[in-house]
């Protein structure tokens, strides 16, 4: 479950979705749009991460996680915290194995 968290000295809530509603509106149509190029179903609730810019769903037997960068910060590494837990995670330990990772410009 998503718990709202808060960084050190800020009032900005990091694990939930955007405050706009067209944030939230283009967040999901691009993870629609995701599951349909990777041809897989989503279902169950929505996981939002990282003040908003990180959409997750259940995806057939995987895990879909869309991410959002402003149009000036397209082709810079965001985010690869995900990929190298991935590489470090004792494979003991239950966690997502990662499958790749695919950019789509919406």
């Amino acid at each position: 479950m998503s718990t709202p968290a808060e960084t050190p000295g800020s009032a900005v809530a990091v694990f939930t979705a955007p405050g706009e509603h067209a944030d939230r509106v283009r967040m999901r149509r691009a993870h629609a749009l995701a599951a349909r190029t990777l041809g897989v179903t989503v279902r169950g609730r929505e996981v939002w991460r990282w003040q908003g810019r990180t959409l997750s769903r259940r995806a057939a037997d995987r895990w879909l996680r869309v991410v959002s960068a402003p149009q000036d910060k397209r082709g810079v590494k965001l985010w690869e915290g995900t990929v190298l837990a991935d590489t470090l995670v004792p494979r003991s330990v239950p966690w997502p194995c990662g499958d790749g990772a695919r950019h789509l410009t919406v």
